[in-house]
């Protein structure tokens, strides 16, 4: 596994294991109200952590909440990735993100009920990199 497929992991994994402590169970009246009550304290918890770097070139800078994605938002700190072409990262990246956010119970769950993981990239100067998301079709 590659050091951006690791970071890329470590950052579902982080998701994964604030809500696994929060024991949040949702809202049986509402699910979508309930969903979205999960996603923004998984992303709030996760942010009073932040800024975590990843590795030596890679820091989670914020977890925010869009309507029924969770989004992940990372900043490369090097240039190392500026030249690296969008499709080329994302070649890289996604194989590692679907497999766990698919495999893992708590974000496959999450997937199930209708949200979806969104990992945002920004290069070393902050202009957008790549975007990638996981939702239901990944997981099937």
């Amino acid at each position: 596994m590659t050091s951006i497929q690791k970071w890329a992991l470590a950052a579902v994994v982080i998701g994964m294991g604030v809500a696994g402590y929060l024991g949040l169970q949702g809202n049986k009246a509402d699910p979508q109200v309930a969903l979205i009550q999960q996603l923004e304290e998984i992303a709030q918890t996760v942010n009073a952590a932040l800024p975590i770097t990843l590795d030596a070139d890679t820091q989670l800078t914020a977890v925010k909440v869009d309507k029924q994605a969770l989004i992940y938002h990372y900043a490369f700190l090097t240039a190392v990735h500026d030249g690296t072409a969008p499709k080329q990262l994302i070649d890289q990246l996604r194989p590692a993100l679907v497999e766990a956010a698919c495999t893992t119970p708590l974000t496959a769950d999450l997937i199930q009920q209708g949200a979806q993981l969104r990992h945002v990239y920004t290069d070393s100067v902050g202009e957008h990199k790549v975007s990638i998301t996981i939702g239901q079709f990944d997981c099937q």
